[in-house]
């Protein structure tokens, strides 16, 4: 009885116990990719007799986040010598490092040789609840020579990534009677024997034997002592030299290529050797033509046929087989109650910037809203650090293989071909970009001077049916004004039916998607002055309106009647204080702080946008990165630093856009910064926009960009604009070389979490170096149709995606 109260005491501990564990099966932890390179420094031994090699190497792991480096083996190790040379993290980036010396095991098929081509691999494996290995191609590498000499091989690793599942736990509590999935990444150098060493040890010595066989035939058939004992030395030989060659070699229960060889060398010198008996029997019948007559003709017969014989049972050079090419991602359109879409806009600038364009204009690569990886939607495989398309050359140059898929064509029909690829390479001319071919009608091979996440991006693609001609009339900026005024054939799975310079455009499904249709049919983006979008909206002939056409007050204003269709929200759009750091009060940091310390920015938020306003610490929305520094509103605190600055005794330019929303952000900034001791100018410019791209404005710019987190991380630190892109040479007070060597460092990550780590750290430095004054993330207004659904994917995506999953799903009529 007391055994069951004491069971029935712990039973509540026991179902929680349970619980738990069944929790922890069900709700797996997020994946973490583990990334390992190897460093080959030596293969000093390699016994194909024994299966075994003796390497020397360095390993290494990379992760982000936690992660036990001991759980990560040698998988074909057979005794090897492991020491640890430490462990670095930078944040919560880390590495492992450790020199492994000794011997691996391997597999070494025999079937070629002696034109075999062997591979010493050295195999890594970790469970999957531990990670998913990834091969860190781009560091790896090895020697330019190894103590191996009697081996050819080329200085290039050739990754092979598996993923298996055991019918065992392994051991693991956390996997108890359960299957185990385990992870593996070989790390594969392809040996192949020296063809004049092959010649010379084994070609030759059988040739000769065959010649002293066939020796025999030229003798007169009379002579039959010393052609037998032709005969017979020759096939002693094949004997004795067969033996030795096999001695060096493992047992195996198959015919290589060399034991066939012999085999024809056996055949070889036996049949001449019956040709000596059969010679010399008719010769001592009386039948000396006859005798003749057969010696010449085995004279030829015999070394044809062993030819013919060794043509055959050489094969062809073997090559891997090509990967079958990955299939075209599924994604199923939701059915749409209406078949039009009408989208209201109070500016269609040119055609590439409607919102229109975002069902036209796909990539070859795409990564549509709620893909956590690229597409593949035109070409076959999307080429990655774990696959043989990206080659990294012991020089540093990699070289990026991408490969169309069969029967693509544009929107007009016509076959996209690999000078659809070349176009926008040869108008870039991009600077890290060595060259770029085309080797075949659906191939475009990449070669660039370094190890750039760049390199990994999808490429552009432009009909050259259509703009080879623009391009030979005027280069790059002509193709630029020619796509942005005329349609042209596109990948997407919507095309321009029709486009009315700056007022129109219409979009019909592409017949020629290799994707899913549209859900809706027909789409029109349509310009509007404010006033007549919001009758039109209300009227019910507008759906959706693009982002900020209406002002927060006419937003309001509607919502009061038709709260259900206005969607006031938290952007994107970063609202900053450009300075101009050659003003000699601005240049300084100090100064810079202490101006963002007197601005109240929590009260400017409420003020302008309501509960939808947010305080912009970092140039991108969400929540800031680890290390980010939050300038806190301290007016007497900012004025004392302001006055020991002496920022107070000249007049300060505050210039702003001449829209209702700037001057009224402006006269926020202008008071809360009088009131801190600073005399501020006022003035109002036609254009913040161009004030911006001009630069030398001689005070502080108010300004709005799209807060992108994968935007080059340039442009978020006050830098010129050189030919398109931010300058990389310019430096001042907040850039300066430290900072660029982080986004150098950045540029070259090939790794997702290590690249997004670094453009977190890059994120938080400005919120510390203040190259411009964060001030506000703006709200977005939109009017929508509450039927319309599958458009709000949040202020990180642009307005437009995934328009092809745009839907009306209208209440059923009662």
């Amino acid at each position: 009885m007391a055994s069951g109260r004491h069971l029935r005491a712990f039973l509540p501990a026991l179902l929680l116990v349970a619980a738990a564990a069944s929790s922890a099966r069900a709700d797996p932890a997020p994946r973490r990719d583990v990334y390992v390179g190897v460093y080959l420094h030596d293969v000093t031994r390699l016994a194909l007799k024994d299966g075994m090699v003796d390497v020397d190497f360095d390993l290494w792991a990379k992760w982000r986040g936690d992660f036990d480096p001991t759980q990560l083996q040698v998988a074909n190790a057979a005794e090897l010598r492991r020491t640890s040379l430490g462990q670095e993290s930078d944040r919560d980036w880390h590495t492992a490092r450790w020199r492994v010396r000794g011997t691996l095991r391997g597999e070494f098929p025999m079937q070629r040789f002696p034109y075999d081509e062997q591979v010493v691999a050295v195999v890594l494996e970790l469970p999957e609840e531990h990670g998913r290995l990834v091969p860190d191609a781009a560091g790896s590498g090895m020697a330019e020579r190894f103590s191996l000499t009697d081996w050819l091989y080329e200085p290039e690793f050739h990754p092979r990534v598996e993923r298996r599942t055991v019918s065992s736990d392994l051991g693991l509590l956390s996997r108890e009677g359960l299957p185990t999935t385990v992870h593996h990444v070989a790390y594969e150098v392809r040996l192949q024997r020296p063809i004049l060493t092959v010649a010379l040890k084994l070609f030759l010595p059988l040739a000769i034997i065959a010649l002293v066989a066939l020796v025999a035939l030229f003798l007169p058939a009379e002579t039959v002592a010393p052609r037998s004992s032709i005969g017979v030395t020759a096939l002693l030989s094949c004997f004795a030299f067969q033996f030795t060659v096999a001695g060096n070699l493992p047992s195996v229960t198959y015919l290589t290529l060399a034991d066939l060889l012999f085999l024809i060398a056996y055949v070889l010198s036996s049949a001449a050797l019956i040709v000596t008996i059969a010679a010399h029997a008719l010769q001592r019948r009386g039948r000396a033509d006859r005798a003749l007559l057969l010696d010449r003709g085995a004279r030829v017969v015999l070394p044809l046929a062993a030819g013919v014989a060794v043509a055959l049972a050489i094969p062809e050079p073997a090559s891997p087989p090509a990967p079958e090419p990955a299939p075209v991602p599924a994604r199923p359109r939701p059915t749409s109650t209406r078949g039009e879409l009408v989208i209201g806009a109070n500016r269609i600038s040119t055609l590439l910037a409607s919102t229109a364009w975002q069902g036209v204009g796909w990539s070859l690569m795409p990564t549509p809203p709620g893909a956590e990886e690229p597409l593949p939607l035109a070409i076959e495989r999307v080429p990655g650090i774990d696959n043989e398309l990206v080659r990294f050359a012991a020089s540093g140059e990699v070289e990026v293989t991408w490969r169309l898929r069969e029967g693509l064509m544009w929107s007009d029909g016509r076959p996209l071909v690999a000078r659809d690829l070349t176009l926008p390479w040869d108008a870039f001319e991009p600077e890290h970009a060595l060259r770029w071919e085309a080797p075949d009608d659906r191939t475009l091979v990449v070669t660039w001077d370094g190890r750039l996440a760049q390199a990994l991006e999808s490429p552009l693609a432009w009909p050259s049916h259509v703009l080879d001609a623009v391009f030979e009339e005027g280069s790059y900026d002509a193709i630029r004004d020619h796509r942005r005024a005329h349609p042209v054939p596109a990948l997407g799975p919507y095309r321009v039916a029709s486009y009315a310079d700056g007022e129109e455009v219409v979009l019909e499904p592409n017949p020629h998607f290799v994707g899913s249709a549209p859900a809706i049919g027909r789409v029109v983006e349509r310009r509007m002055e404010v006033d007549a979008l919001i009758a039109a909206f209300l009227a019910g002939e507008v759906d959706i309106t693009i982002p900020n056409a209406i002002t927060m007050e006419q937003a309001r204003q509607i919502a009061r009647e038709r709260p259900e269709a206005v969607r006031i929200r938290p952007g994107s759009g970063f609202i900053f204080l450009h300075p101009d750091l050659e003003h000699p009060l601005l240049r300084r940091r100090a100064v810079r702080r202490a101006l963002l310390q007197a601005i109240d920015r929590e009260i400017l938020a409420a003020e302008v946008y309501g509960e939808a306003g947010r305080v912009a610490h970092v140039p991108v929305p969400g929540e800031p990165p680890p290390g980010t520094e939050r300038v806190a509103h301290d007016r007497e605190a900012a004025r004392a630093a302001l006055e020991e600055l002496g920022a107070t005794e000249t007049a300060l330019p505050l210039l702003h856009g001449p829209s209702a929303t700037d001057r009224e952000i402006a006269t926020h900034l202008a008071r809360d910064l009088q009131e801190a001791g600073v005399t501020v100018d006022l003035r109002e410019v036609p254009s913040s926009h161009r004030a911006y791209l001009a630069r030398g404005h001689g005070g502080l710019l108010l300004h709005i960009v799209r807060g992108l987190r994968d935007a080059p991380p340039r442009r978020y630190w006050n830098l010129p604009i050189v030919q398109g892109t931010y300058s990389a040479s310019a430096r001042h007070d907040a850039y300066d070389d430290e900072v660029d060597a982080l986004v150098e460092r950045e540029k070259h990550a090939l790794y997702p979490e290590r690249r997004a780590q670094l453009r977190d750290a890059l994120l938080a430095l400005t919120s510390e170096r203040l190259p411009n004054l964060p001030l506000l993330f703006a709200a977005e207004r939109i009017l929508a149709d509450p039927a319309l659904q599958g458009w709000d994917f949040g202020p990180t995506e642009r307005f437009g995606a995934g328009l092809e999953r745009w839907h009306f799903a209208d209440p059923p009529e009662r």
